[in-house]
């Protein structure tokens, strides 16, 4: 049942939970968040909270930030580094590796096709695919001999990965890499 009174049913329903930053007792000022009703804040590149001298942010608090926690530990450190270390280099948001953990996994870094397209013309990008046997199924199931086989359909796993390339042809340069296959 929905809040305005109507009902569906469904076959499968995913539920995800997601945790809100406890913000609203720090005494930010309001422009320090996205929105009047939002606990996320609004950074600038140096992880400066918008309308504050001199409080940071790095993490799931902050608005537009993938919600990864290797990316919140990357991000803190390259703070730590700026602010006590004497070193002057930002995070870099664009180009973060993301997997989903479902029976087939998915992984991915950087650009899709379609995006590569938004920036570039057709002609200057090319994709390439490839589909091979995971190690861990190529260890045991190799391809038979004849003798061997049950009957004539009996002959050897197919690819269970598969990879999709982007690439800038121009300067040879990876845009974005795509990956399904087990340990993604």
């Amino acid at each position: 049942n929905f809040e305005d009174g109507t009902s569906d049913d469904f076959d499968t329903v995913l539920f995800a939970t997601g945790r809100t930053a406890a913000t609203a007792n720090l005494g930010l000022p309001s422009e320090a968040f996205a929105s009047p009703t939002s606990s996320k804040l609004v950074i600038d590149e140096k992880n400066l909270v918008r309308g504050t001298p001199c409080v940071y942010a790095v993490g799931d608090v902050v608005k537009g930030i993938p919600e990864l926690t290797p990316v919140a530990i990357k991000a803190g450190e390259l703070l730590a580094d700026r602010l006590f270390g004497g070193k002057t280099k930002l995070m870099d948001y664009s180009s973060i590796p993301t997997t989903v953990f479902t029976p087939a996994e998915y992984s991915h870094v950087g650009m899709s096709e379609e995006e590569a397209l938004k920036e570039y013309s057709k002609d200057e990008v090319e994709c390439y695919m490839y589909s091979w046997g995971s190690l861990e199924l190529s260890v045991t199931h190799r391809p038979k001999v004849p003798s061997t086989m049950a009957n004539e359909f009996d002959e050897e796993m197919s690819p269970n990965c598969m990879c999709k390339i982007v690439v800038h042809e121009p300067d040879e340069k990876v845009l974005g890499f795509h990956y399904i296959g087990p340990a993604a």
